[in-house]
């Protein structure tokens, strides 16, 4: 099941964000790494929720449009 972006966001913010600032990033370092990754998650196997969408709509195997949206 597909979490969205939003909500992946604070929820990794909220356990992975103070462990990060104590690695030496600044806060702001530690939200921007961690809403890019959140963002990747939608293109990214296993989860993935909008190659799913895109595949069907393209009649295409998923795998091959999730390896051509991690390319792009």
């Amino acid at each position: 099941m597909e979490v969205p972006t939003t909500a992946a966001y604070v929820i990794c913010v909220a356990v992975a964000g103070p462990a990060l600032t104590t690695l030496g990033l600044e806060p702001l370092q530690a939200h921007l790494f961690v809403f890019w990754f959140a963002l990747l998650s939608t293109i990214t196997p296993p989860v993935c929720g909008a190659v799913f969408i895109a595949a069907g709509m393209a009649e295409e195997n998923w795998l091959r449009v999730a390896m051509t949206a991690m390319a792009l």
